[in-house]
């Protein structure tokens, strides 16, 4: 069983999840929150990023995108409902992933400078808040045309999981039709409905 260090309200935890409950690998989540878990993952990564994954042939990895790609080249990108397969992203998808995750990694920035009192009127945290629009104003471009969102995929998986984080944690508005259409669409999926985050 494959072993995966993180958080349950994690946008990138929960990606890998989603992946994992996609492609039918079992999985224990060894949640850093607990008393004594987070030692676990400071041994196992020299990082001590989340999600960090042990495989079952004891190999460790940390970074989404290299533990995605692990777990399909190990499964053939299978689903385990038989109702096709997931293959890793060509060179579009990457960068509409990397336009996701530089709006997310803006967004858990401003995040913890607002839970700790920081003055986000400072022009490093605004230009964090830009990137977001610039980047959600993108990637809405892709939504619309189709080329995420409408299949299941990992820029579509990375693009739901940060929606839902976004609302999660009120750190920006979801409120365009085409994000609310994909995150309609997703929600009812077993892998999304599963790996849900609390609150």
């Amino acid at each position: 069983m494959v072993t995966l260090w993180g958080t349950p309200t994690s946008p990138y935890v929960r990606r890998t999840r989603i992946l994992a409950l996609e492609l039918g690998v079992p999985f224990e989540l060894r949640n850093t929150n607990d008393p004594g878990v987070q030692d676990e993952l400071v041994a196992a990564s020299p990082t001590w990023k989340i999600p960090t994954v042990r495989l079952d042939d004891g190999t460790v990895l940390w970074e989404s995108a290299i533990i995605h790609h692990a777990l399909l080249h190990r499964t053939g990108g299978t689903l385990a409902n038989g109702e096709g397969s997931l293959s890793i992203p060509g060179e579009e998808a990457r960068l509409r992933v990397a336009a996701i995750d530089a709006a997310l990694d803006a967004g858990i920035a401003l995040f913890y400078m607002k839970r700790d009192a920081v003055d986000l009127s400072v022009p490093y945290l605004q230009k964090q808040r830009a990137r977001i629009d610039a980047a959600m104003a993108w990637v809405i471009t892709q939504v619309e045309s189709a080329r995420v969102g409408a299949e299941l995929s990992l820029d579509t998986i990375a693009l739901v999981t940060t929606l839902d984080w976004f609302e999660l944690r009120a750190a920006w508005p979801v409120q365009h039709p085409a994000l609310l259409d994909a995150q309609a669409r997703w929600a009812t999926r077993d892998s999304f409905k599963q790996t849900r985050p609390p609150g």
